[in-house]
């Protein structure tokens, strides 16, 4: 593990309450953290789930804050695992939602039902299964499996959205075996059905493996991303029917391997860019036609087999950062964007016990307002689920119990000059 701390100098109650001071916290946007220099503090969640695949963290108890969800392969488990909300932040031991899912390999959370708590959905490739547990919205809440399908042949992937427009969760798949994308439509009865609507069995795209749905030409409606095996990289434009039909529109068919996906505005444009994973790390710039048409631009192309990549701002410097879980490279890193148009990337290694990574997530499990890691894979030391807390420096100048300034350190440069 990589920690690299900050040179903080500590400064007088005058100081702080300075002009300069008062003129910093207020600058408008956010502020930059300083040379990349973003500290983790490792954490083992936990190195008892066999073949952990797929991590995810939402608000399963509906008490405010982020819990952490989990699939695992080779014990057929979806599990959790409940935050205490404190600052630090810590987590029970794994909660069982189901040993059943036999495969496990992707896990979401999302309100299927909308009754207003937070459901769980997973994919299993061992049988073919796509399911939902239903959360009873208790204060320690239990879940009830739903089965969706079980006609995914090796299910890979999940999402949820509202695709056709009407108000309720519909459901995404993505199936390795059978090389199929499909749309499962709630009739937004309690508890939901689902009618299946495939989108591709498209044999020239082989292997479908990631899926997920935004807006991606910016009309309204919500289109589908995928990515398999084969190398192919699809978007499915939504027409805004009801129900809805997709025209298939293809990105790339050079991302051999393919599996992770990401869809976020990497460049600051206002155009929702591509991510993937595979041979290489990977971004598409949108031009923000209509439909958009996409630039290939790589960010790395010597990492290994790369499963799974995310993007948040690391550093909370205001643009789009990378991360990514890779299989045979022993690195967990972050790629940090330099802001530029079209942006350039700069490694940042968080971990260097990653041996075979298979998914990374960050989101704010501590609300101070940066991101925290969330990784899953084999490790050197066995199987584990790893979080890596973001400890950049914060302060409140005001004391209103707000981040005035995300890292300390500028303070320090603010009246003393760099180090």
């Amino acid at each position: 593990m990589v920690v690299k701390h900050h040179r903080v100098t500590a400064v007088s109650l005058a100081a702080a309450l300075s002009p300069v001071a008062g003129i910093a916290a207020w600058l408008a946007g956010p502020l930059p953290a300083t040379g990349g220099e973003v500290p983790f503090n490792e954490h083992v969640l936990s190195d008892t789930a066999d073949g952990p695949r797929s991590v995810f963290a939402a608000d399963l108890d509906g008490d405010g804050d982020l819990d952490i969800l989990t699939a695992s392969e080779f014990d057929n488990k979806i599990a959790w695992y409940q935050s205490n909300g404190g600052l630090p932040v810590t987590f029970t031991d794994e909660i069982v939602i189901s040993t059943a899912a036999i495969g496990a390999w992707s896990v979401f959370a999302m309100d299927v039902d909308g009754d207003g708590d937070t459901d769980v959905l997973s994919a299993s490739d061992g049988d073919n299964k796509i399911a939902w547990y239903e959360n009873d919205g208790a204060l320690f809440p239990t879940f009830t499996e739903r089965v969706i399908s079980t006609d995914a042949l090796g299910a890979h992937s999940v999402f949820a959205a509202d695709l056709d427009g009407d108000g309720d969760t519909d459901v995404l798949s993505g199936s390795l075996s059978d090389t199929k994308v499909a749309w499962y439509e709630n009739d937004g009865q309690s508890p939901p059905t689902f009618t299946e609507h495939v989108l591709s069995t498209d044999t020239t795209a082989f292997g479908s493996r990631s899926v997920l749905a935004t807006d991606l030409d910016g009309d309204g409606d919500i289109d589908v991303l995928s990515t398999s095996f084969a190398g192919e990289i699809a978007w499915y434009e939504n027409d805004g029917g009801s129900p809805p039909t997709f025209t298939e529109r293809v990105i790339s068919t050079t991302a051999s391997g393919g599996s992770g996906l990401c869809a976020t505005d990497l460049d600051g444009d206002g155009n929702i860019d591509v991510l993937s994973a595979a041979a290489a790390i990977a971004w598409y710039e949108s031009d923000g036609g209509s439909p958009p048409t996409f630039t290939k631009r790589v960010i790395v192309s010597d990492v290994g087999f790369v499963l799974s990549v995310f993007a948040a701002d690391v550093d909370n410097d205001g643009d789009i950062d990378v991360l990514s879980a890779t299989f045979g490279h022993n690195n967990l890193v972050w790629y940090e964007s330099s802001g530029g148009s079209p942006p350039t990337w700069q490694e940042r290694v968080i971990s260097t016990d990653s041996n075979l990574g298979f998914s990374v997530f960050a989101v704010d499990l501590d609300g101070d307002a940066d991101p925290e890691i969330l990784h899953v894979g084999d490790t050197l030391g066995g199987s584990k689920l790893m979080w890596y807390e973001n400890v950049m420096q914060h302060a409140d100048l005001d004391a209103d119990g707000d981040v005035d300034l995300h890292d300390f350190a500028l303070l320090q440069l603010a009246f003393t000059g760099p180090k």
